[in-house]
């Protein structure tokens, strides 16, 4: 099978001397011919910038030479109420250290949802009725989520098939897979 056809563009001919030049560069002096060209690897993606909130946040504390808190780079807009970076002119005002306890809350967001994630698992009927029968758990979930479940027969009475499912479905929605089936 031939190599599709390229369109003619800035940084190499799109005719046939154009592919095989870069065919004998790949395979080039001191290249094994297996060997792929730096460019045509698999690139990591490149990590997210920072929402402009959070940017201009960490630059206001810069500007203070104060500590940017473990977490605040990669905080999601959730953190902050999705706010823009004109908050962060009304955050000026405010004192270093409320500006520090400010900038460690949104920081320290995905932490808080963990431990809320953590202690709603821990202390849920389900699980301790999964662990009462020895059943095997999911995976933990990582933040919180509101689910119930019809309550219209005990627990103890609910089949180890329909606790599973129950439990399941809740580790499931609680880990960002919004799918419901």
């Amino acid at each position: 099978m031939s190599p599709p056809k390229r369109s003619a563009s800035s940084f190499g001919g799109g005719g046939r001397a154009g592919r095989a030049s870069a065919t004998s560069a790949a395979a080039g002096p001191g290249r094994p011919a297996g060997k792929k060209p730096q460019a045509a690897r698999a690139k990591e993606p490149p990590k997210p910038a920072a929402s402009p909130f959070i940017a201009a946040l960490a630059e206001l504390l810069r500007s203070r030479n104060l500590k940017i808190p473990p977490g605040l780079l990669e905080a999601p807009p959730e953190a902050y109420a999705g706010q823009t970076e004109a908050v962060v002119q009304t955050m000026a005002r405010l004192k270093d250290e409320d500006l520090e306890a400010r900038a460690g809350k949104v920081a320290g967001w995905g932490r808080r949802q963990a431990e809320r994630a953590e202690q709603a698992w821990e202390s849920s009927p389900l699980i301790v009725e999964l662990r009462r029968r020895g059943l095997p758990e999911p995976a933990r979930p990582t933040r919180v989520v509101g689910a119930s479940f019809s309550l219209k027969k005990p627990l103890a009475e609910w089949t180890d098939e329909e606790l599973q499912e129950a439990v399941a479905t809740w580790a499931r929605l609680a880990s960002g897979d919004g799918s419901r089936s």
